[in-house]
């Protein structure tokens, strides 16, 4: 969070070989996100996710090569994709994000319009991180917006 990159379909293109964000989705499902807690499938790394994506068009077009037996999947990479199939299939619910959420403008007038300076309930925050395994993330994002 110190030094954000500016993220756009260019830059998913140059540095994930991904043309879009729901493409780097469906990478991150294939080679893991230890972030999302994703385990990803054993063997897959970046390289190997996109060559997937590209081949397939996408993590439904994997899934179904799987299903099919497609003779693009040979030996252990198809072993390993099919023995993740189970995995695959839920993965996207950890990885999607919500796109219907109201979200105010930061530069706006308070309350709706500002970003928290403080935590409302640090008990509350402070169980959810705990219960959840997330302090680290927790203590990153109340850092990065500067909250006591």
């Amino acid at each position: 969070m110190r030094d954000p990159d500016h993220v756009d379909q260019a830059y998913l293109l140059d540095q994930y070989d991904v043309p879009d964000g729901a493409r780097y989705a469906d990478l991150a499902v294939l080679r893991g996100d230890p972030s999302d807690g994703l385990p990803g499938v054993v063997g897959i790394g970046a390289k190997s996710a996109a060559s997937l994506l590209r081949t397939f068009g996408d993590l439904d077009g994997v899934i179904q090569a799987i299903d099919d037996v497609d003779i693009r999947l040979k030996g252990a990479r198809l072993a390993r994709l099919s023995k993740a199939r189970d995995y695959l299939a839920v993965a996207p619910t950890v990885v999607d994000v919500v796109r219907d959420c109201p979200v105010p403008d930061p530069d706006g007038d308070p309350p709706h319009g500002s970003l928290p300076r403080t935590v409302a309930d640090a008990r509350l925050i402070s169980q959810l991180a705990v219960q959840y395994q997330l302090t680290r993330q927790f203590t990153r994002l109340l850092d990065a917006l500067h909250i006591t």
